[in-house]
């Protein structure tokens, strides 16, 4: 069978669209020391989020592209003594700046698929370590399977208070096809268990480009979430990364026909037409909220110009730090090598990527973009120079093209835009990031695939499994 998904085009230029999830930038990495990276956070900015990856789920879905595990108590105890060591190296470092914490965000893998008493001590260690700003946002990722009342109710008193749901969808076909361990019905509940338990800041994902979803099922999906009266909705096309299970067996002709491009496009604009009539506010390219104020802090601090610094704990976390030097960079994928460094005192950071003055500016662009518009006078106050003096070609290539518009305060994605999204944030690349693809969590952990051509120094190989 021949499949109708384009298998891994990490860079198209347009008219072709780039389908490619952008979640970071610079993509190019180098080696780095861990210590370059403690260093950096002593000199950090005065305020700063976290987010700490639990690598650990149920079961490991087919097409998930993150650094994650199958739980195992043995596994669990071996990471909860390995990242308190993190969360202390990192806490102490920022004590010495005096930075504060401005959020938090607990994600993965499926944090809630670890035995409540561990996750609780984890959050208790994080909090306290780390004490967030009162009123700061507090996001903790969860499976409707791995939740019940009661744990719920331990999470919000804990001091989570937001939780998001991996939901995906409310059709049984697509949960089976997307590999979900939970059914339509733990889905609803958990939603309504989450209300019970005092959560007033409920999330969901969905998903959509399922193989044999239609425009109609996906507006039921929709329609579904609006109805159980969530808070945030996440909406994500199905694409196939390569080193995930549902790219080989795509690969292979073992998935039935995704539906075209053109069907996918339509979904899209089903979205933004279903939510937009029930009010809720379009503020990144894939995410709604009922209001303004119900909008992910943790997106925004990571996309919103000007973007703010937050450290990644935990194997295979991304971490930005903004300050005199600027850096990106991940946390060892590995596990078994995440503790073999922590063991030995030593953050467990081996790929950085020390931005330059061209990769600033442009970062502030292309994850900028990522929430449809970028201030003109944010740009000058961060960098001293007129956004159109640095990015004018870009701005009139991309104005030339209907995909880009601009008035005197901003520059926004029109509507065209929004379809061909990843080639607007390419478009500001620095010339030695383009052409170069995001590296991809299950290849940074195996050390090797098509996504690390612009990593340099390899992980060292170990199953997910």
């Amino acid at each position: 069978m021949e499949s109708s998904f384009p298998l891994y085009r990490y860079w198209s230029d347009y008219p072709k669209r780039d389908v490619e999830y952008v979640r970071w930038y610079p993509p190019t990495m180098q080696a780095v020391d861990g210590e370059t990276i403690l260093e950096a956070l002593g000199r950090g900015p005065e305020a700063a989020a976290f987010y700490l990856h639990i690598p650990f789920c149920k079961d490991v879905c087919p097409y998930c592209p993150f650094n994650k595990y199958r739980m195992r108590d043995d596994r669990a105890k071996a990471f909860m003594d390995g990242v308190f060591r993190e969360i202390d190296l990192v806490a102490a470092q920022r004590h010495k700046r005096g930075t504060k914490t401005s959020g938090g965000y607990f994600g993965g893998g499926t944090p809630t698929a670890m035995e409540t008493p561990d996750l609780l001590r984890l959050i208790e260690h994080t909090l306290e370590r780390l004490p967030p700003e009162r009123g700061s946002e507090v996001t903790m990722e969860a499976n409707p399977d791995t939740v019940d009342l009661e744990k719920l109710r331990q999470l919000r008193a804990s001091g989570i208070n937001r939780i998001s749901f991996g939901v995906q969808s409310f059709r049984p076909e697509f949960l089976k096809i997307l590999g979900r361990t939970h059914g339509v019905d733990g889905a609803v509940k958990a939603i309504e268990l989450a209300r019970q338990a005092g959560f007033d800041n409920i999330a969901i994902d969905l998903i959509y480009r399922v193989p044999g979803q239609t425009v109609p099922l996906w507006e039921a999906d929709l329609r579904k979430a609006l109805e159980l009266g969530v808070d945030h909705i996440s909406t994500y096309c199905l694409f196939l990364d390569p080193g995930t299970r549902l790219y080989n067996e795509t690969l292979m002709g073992h998935v039935a026909a995704y539906p075209p491009e053109s069907e996918e496009v339509a979904m899209y604009q089903a979205t933004q037409q279903v939510l937009g009539a029930a009010g809720f506010v379009h503020y990144t390219i894939n995410d709604f909220a009922r209001r303004m104020g119900r909008r992910s802090e943790h997106h925004l601090m990571n996309w919103q110009a000007p973007q703010r610094s937050y450290a990644g704990m935990g194997p295979g976390a991304f971490s930005y730090t903004e300050g005199d030097e600027s850096f990106i960079y991940c946390t060892i994928h590995s596990l078994q090598e995440y503790l073999d460094v922590l063991k030995e005192g030593r953050l467990p950071v081996r790929l950085a990527n020390r931005l330059t003055p061209d990769e600033r500016r442009s970062r502030y662009m292309v994850m900028g973009l990522r929430c449809l518009s970028v201030s003109k006078a944010g740009f000058r106050r961060r960098f001293g120079q007129e956004m159109t003096d640095v990015f004018g070609p870009p701005i009139e290539q991309l104005k030339e093209w209907g995909l880009l518009d601009e008035d005197g305060e901003q520059v926004f994605m029109t509507e065209r835009g929004r379809h061909f999204a990843s080639n607007v944030l390419k478009a500001f690349y620095t010339p030695a990031n383009r052409g170069k693809p995001q590296a991809i969590g299950v290849e940074l952990l195996a050390g090797k695939g098509l996504s690390l051509v612009s990593v340099g120094g390899q992980q060292r190989t170990e199953t997910g499994t």
